[in-house]
């Protein structure tokens, strides 16, 4: 028996009990979201659809189906392609004060009984606040896996009401009811204590979000004609369009697709170079806008601060799949958050006055030095590094690491890198192709781990942002709170005794932004024990995103209302290497998404892309990511390390820090 293309449970309310106008377009919404599934994915059973409309879609209704359809649905496995559709109104409201939220305010979305007097206890239903549906989507994806899509026509929906514009016009947002304390207290309970299992998971990792608007935006319904939500109007126009290219298409190019220029639709979560209705880790290609200047040059938007500099190659596509290679151009200077490209000398190729460009090949500053005790073709199979592999049989000149065959298909791997536990061995079984790709993605970690600024260092005093990390309670209204003081002391925090082996006890960290800017915030695990390089917060994607790091305010993970608390238990025994988080802030929302990477040293190998490749109208310039600028361009970064030790190694190890990062 085939199983199901999809799930979906699709909410869409016209009518509303109290004190809200009604809308018009949210059903005709669901059932053409529906359609386009079914024509973008294929037919699903029925049996996988589950519909909430008007009446029925009450708050009780909507939690219960949540949890019967989909969480503790057996017909659902690990991965299944999972869609959550809701079209409504949208609000804000005050957060209760013991929740401690910054800002002081959730979003929610309106349930259809959402202000009548509960026969209970005399309280008016409340909305669905944000943090009660990131708690749910995170039970979900513990239960069901992380391919979830939760795409939201709303007000507000940015953080989580469609405006009266005109007798055309009509805003998708609804009225304020109060929250209590012990609002959805059993829901937060469950998702704080089993949300450890997913370790270093960010707010939104465990599903994309598409939004209609930002934060701060109304939605807005057009009656027009056939009354509709003008995003989803949008968004299934475009996902017909891409019918044939949907598993070559990412979350990015898609928001980028979006121009309506009454409101600003917003992707957060997973990262956005995700392939669409694929599942967290699948990822597309890492590519940047490229344009063609009027002196014969090129200028792509990656710079300094994603790690560009002179010398720097860069692969230019003709489209934002990444599937069309036109040919290599190489930096000729770069600034923040820009470069200037130039040909190689003798080379010619045509490129487009708009295309997307990719890194090819990073120069030789950033090269990894490496000691052998066998001959190792770089270049096995035509298989290049992207980033330079210097080889030799002197010891004493690697500084990176030490390999050493063992056995025929037998390689030791020894770092050598004082920040990333000196003298840690691994032994795989492995041939030169698939160690070269290793080596890649282990000289990918070390440059991103150790850049900065130029004229600053990682771990000085001045800095726009600071990093803070509590070690978490339970609050008595199912939130978790700081229960001690900040763990971090000179950017180091070490755990001790129950704290290298618990793996119950939960954490929080507080990004905190000391400067007058509002900012841009991309924070990254980097794990020394397997490379891997893992995306704790990032800004949402979409056109004009505001900063979300606002001046002197913060951004909290893990804890009140922040997702999930973060989990730093090892996983292998022998995991003795320090976990380094990267704080990296700027003045504009450039996108980090080349920073990620799985671990290299349980590398699986990579699936073959096909050449094919058609023009789509997502690669038209005028459909992309334009970055909102502020007065003032600036970027730094930051580093600090958690360190699972013995009190004696303590002192040891800050020596380490300093004169290993500070070059």
């Amino acid at each position: 028996m085939q199983r199901p293309s999809y799930f979906l449970l699709s909410i869409a309310i016209n009518e509303y009990a109290e004190g809200m106008r009604n809308l018009a377009g949210c059903l005709n919404d669901a059932d053409d979201f529906k359609s386009c599934l079914d024509e973008i994915l294929g037919c699903t059973s029925p049996s996988a659809v589950r519909s909430l409309t008007n009446s029925h879609a009450t708050r009780s209704a909507i939690i219960t189906t949540f949890h019967e359809h989909l969480i503790d649905n057996p017909d659902i496995l690990p991965d299944d392609t999972i869609v959550i559709y809701y079209a409504g109104h949208g609000s804000q409201a005050p957060a209760p004060a013991e929740w401690q939220v910054p800002g002081g305010m959730v979003e929610t979305l309106c349930p259809a009984d959402q202000g009548v007097v509960c026969p209970q206890g005399g309280d008016r239903v409340p909305g669905i606040p944000d943090v009660t549906i990131n708690a749910l989507l995170s039970i979900l994806a513990r239960e069901k896996g992380t391919n979830i899509t939760f795409v939201c026509d709303s007000c507000h929906s940015g953080g989580v009401d469609r405006d009266l514009g005109n007798s055309q016009n009509f805003i998708r947002r609804g009225s304020t009811v109060e929250l209590r304390d012990k609002t959805d207290v059993e829901i937060l309970q469950r998702a704080n204590n089993e949300a450890l299992k997913f370790r270093l998971r960010g707010n939104y990792s465990s599903h994309v979000l598409l939004a209609a608007c930002a934060a701060e935006e109304n939605a807005i319904e057009d009656r027009s004609g056939t009354p509709r939500g003008v995003f989803t109007r949008a968004l299934t126009h475009e996902l017909r369009g891409l019918r044939d290219r949907i598993p070559f298409t990412t979350y990015f190019s898609l928001i980028a697709s979006l121009k309506l220029y009454s409101q600003r639709p917003q992707c957060a979560g997973r990262p956005a170079n995700c392939f669409l209705f694929s599942g967290r880790d699948k990822f597309g290609p890492c590519v940047f806008p490229l344009t063609r200047d009027d002196d014969r040059g090129f200028t792509v938007r990656f710079g300094h601060a994603h790690g560009v500099v002179e010398g720097t190659e860069m692969t230019v596509y003709w489209e934002a799949s990444a599937l069309r290679h036109l040919g290599v151009l190489v930096v000729q200077s770069a600034e923040t958050f820009s470069a200037k490209l130039c040909r190689r000398s003798g080379e010619y190729f045509d490129v487009p006055k708009e295309a997307w460009a990719g890194i090819h090949r990073w120069p030789n500053a950033t090269a990894l030095t490496i000691y052998t005790n066998f001959h190792l073709n770089v270049q096995t199979n035509g298989l290049e590094s992207a980033y330079p592999l210097t080889i030799t049989q002197n010891e004493s000149d690697a500084h990176s690491l030490r390999l050493i065959r063992s056995g025929p298909a037998q390689i030791e791997i020894e770092s050598r890198d004082v920040l990333l536990a000196p003298h840690s061995k691994h032994t795989l079984s492995l041939g030169d192709t698939r160690l070269c790709l290793i080596l890649s993605k282990i000289a990918h970690f070390q440059y991103h781990l150790r850049r900065h600024k130029s004229g600053t260092n990682l771990l000085g005093e001045g800095k726009l942002a600071v990093l803070h990390l509590y070690r978490l309670k339970d609050g008595n209204n199912g939130m978790c709170l700081a229960s001690t003081k900040d763990l971090f002391k000179d950017n180091v925090a070490h755990l001790e005794g129950p704290d290298t082996t618990d793996s119950t006890a939960g954490y929080g960290i507080e990004i905190h932004n000391k400067s007058s800017f509002h900012l841009y915030a991309y924070l990254f695990a980097f794990n020394a024990f397997d490379y891997s390089i893992e995306t704790l917060f990032m800004p949402p994607v979409g056109l004009n995103v505001p900063p979300p790091l606002k001046s002197h305010q913060s951004i909290k993970i893990g804890y009140n209302g922040g997702g999930p608390p973060l989990s730093l238990a090892r996983r292998d025994t022998s995991d003795t290497a320090p976990l380094w988080l990267k704080l990296i802030v700027c003045t504009e929302n450039v996108g980090m998404h080349h920073m990620e990477q799985s671990p290299a040293l349980s590398l699986s190998p990579e699936p073959a892309t096909s050449a094919e490749s058609r023009y789509t109208t997502l690669d038209s310039f005028n459909n992309r990511v334009f970055l909102q600028r502020q007065s003032g361009i600036m970027w730094e970064t930051s580093l600090a390390a958690i360190k699972v030790s013995a009190a004696a190694t303590k002192l040891g190890f800050m020596k380490t820090l300093r004169t290993g990062i500070l070059f």
